[in-house]
Formats: structure tokens, sequence, C-alpha cells
């Protein structure tokens, strides 16, 4: 079962994806600040990781750039600060695509399947 790590500060939007998820057959973990983001990503292997830009402590680019750094699992942004004209800053920090909140549950099926199984995917 592909293991997906998501850091998301907000609870709602947290148990939004974790749900959606889980009935999908995703194993989740939730981390609500960037500067902890490390200390799951040492515990556990994972297939993706969704995070917010604006999360707690570490957070925005830098801490895509920093998870990018740490793990070969592609990068989903979520953020209700992310436009379209953010795309090659996100893809320069490692970011495989981004969502703009709000999604559906349906946009978010969609990403998080196209990238577990992107033939970059470990």
């Amino acid at each position: 079962m592909p293991r997906i790590l998501i850091i998301e500060d907000n609870a709602a939007s947290a148990a939004f994806m974790e749900t959606v998820l889980r009935r999908s057959g995703y194993s989740t973990d939730i981390c609500a600040s960037g500067d902890v983001s490390g200390e799951f990503l040492q515990a556990h292997p994972y297939h993706l990781i969704i995070t917010d830009l604006c999360v707690p402590g570490l957070s925005g680019f830098e801490l895509v750039r920093e998870l990018s750094e740490r793990t070969s699992a592609p990068i989903l942004i979520v953020s209700a600060y992310y436009e379209d004209s953010q795309q090659q800053a996100a893809a320069a920090a490692g970011a495989a695509h981004a969502l703009s909140k709000p999604f559906t549950y349906w946009e978010l099926l969609d990403s998080v399947s196209r990238l577990i199984k992107s033939p970059n995917n470990p």
C-alpha cells in the first residue's frame, strides 16, 4: 500500500485529504509543521509527499527544496496561495505538481494517482 506524508497545519484540510486518500487505499501520515517533517521522513519511506506552502516553521519553496533533497518521492504542493506564475519556482524547488485550494476529491485523487504511478517514482 503506497504511503503518503501530508504536511498541512489546517486540521480540516488535513482530515479531508486523509479521508480521501485512505478511502482510496493509501496509507497516510499527517505532519502539521515543516520543521518536524524530517522526523517523518526518517521514520518511514514515502511514495508521495503532499505539502501546503504555508505551514509553521520551515515553509514555502524552502520546505519543498529541503524535502526534495531528503527524499526521491514526488512532491505535490497544495496551497490557497499558489499561482500559475509560480510553476517555474515550484519545479526548481523540486515539486512535481501543484493544486490550488480549494480542490475537489477527484482532482486530489487524479494528481496523487498520476504522481505515484510516475516512472520517476521509486
